[in-house]
């Protein structure tokens, strides 16, 4: 599963990094011997428990396989296979202290692992790994480093997935609070990410005054409760899933009057769409399929309009 925090790494690495997307075309075949034998080798290094040369093979790998990576997409799986095998490493050697200090490095390797761990349903496994991931990040860089951010919501999103939303909101505080420091192109779009991570796990702790405080825009506020309806639905709690969106329905309706524009109107009509098509789930996922057919239907009225 794609958590919401892979495009933000993205965003953040390629405004601190400068990073050079790369083109179409064939794989070098003069460079696969080279990363063949370094790949082999680190293999051959891990099972024998030599970690540090198996570090440096699997890192000569990354590199050679990264350099072909620049010019073509088809050396991508050689590129991920190294990731894989790095993160595996420092997992399963209980290395959680990158030997060359490279964060970049160990954060696109724990990030794989995390993605692998999430994929297979190990919400466990995908905590221990990012929380550890952040505390080595938090260790080795700036408190106001920005790429600090992504690493946040991404175990964020793995404590809400578990409904540990207490622990979500901390981290979403720290991320406000550095959004609030950034200055620069990055301030806008860190704000706006921060506000609404934070004002969506605070309705579904039923702190609804901060939340409203927080995200001042009725739409936006909307939007959060649908997103806090999806969060409890998803943990099985459908009566507090659908009160979360009797309340958008009646925020939306009482903002009606509101609407000076066609663009406004277009949004509101969105927002509404998308609030009626979760409720209408959640009603069927209580056996309430008329009530859900009516709202279906009021839905797609909207839509046709």
């Amino acid at each position: 599963m794609r958590l919401r925090s892979d495009l933000i790494l993205a965003v953040l690495c390629l405004v601190s990094c400068n990073i050079v997307s790369p083109e179409a075309g064939q794989c070098d075949e003069a460079e696969k011997p080279a990363w063949s034998q370094y790949n082999d080798d680190g293999e051959k290094y891990f099972k024998e428990k030599n970690y540090t040369e198996a570090e440096k093979s699997w890192s000569n790998a990354l590199d050679t396989a990264q350099f072909e990576r620049k010019k073509t997409l088809a050396c991508e799986k050689n590129y991920n296979t190294s990731l894989k095998s790095l993160s595996r490493l420092y997992y399963e050697s209980g290395n959680w202290e990158p030997r060359d200090k490279n964060l970049m490095l160990f954060t696109m390797c724990m990030n794989s692992r995390i993605s692998d761990a999430i994929a297979r349903e190990q919400l466990q496994e995908a905590e221990e790994l990012s929380l550890g991931l952040l505390r080595i990040r938090e260790k080795g860089l700036p408190e106001d480093d920005r790429t600090l951010f992504g690493t946040r919501v991404q175990l964020g999103q793995i404590y809400i997935k578990q409904g540990k939303y207490a622990d979500a909101e901390c981290l979403y505080r720290q991320n406000l609070k550095l959004a609030n420091a950034t200055t620069g192109p990055m301030h806008s779009f860190l704000l706006t990410e921060a506000q609404k991570d934070l004002a969506e796990v605070l309705i579904t702790l039923g702190n609804y005054k901060e939340a409203e405080s927080i995200l001042s825009d009725p739409l936006r506020l909307v939007d959060a409760l649908g997103r806090a309806a999806r969060f409890v639905m998803d943990q099985g709690k459908y009566l507090q899933a659908e009160s979360l969106c009797k309340d958008a329905l009646k925020r939306l309706e009482a903002n009606a009057k509101a609407v000076a524009n066609e663009r406004m109107l277009n949004q509101r009509n969105v927002a509404e769409v998308k609030i009626l098509e979760q409720y209408a789930q959640c009603l069927r996922k209580t056996k309430r399929i008329r009530e859900a057919k009516k709202l279906e239907a009021r839905a797609e009225s909207i839509k046709t309009d």
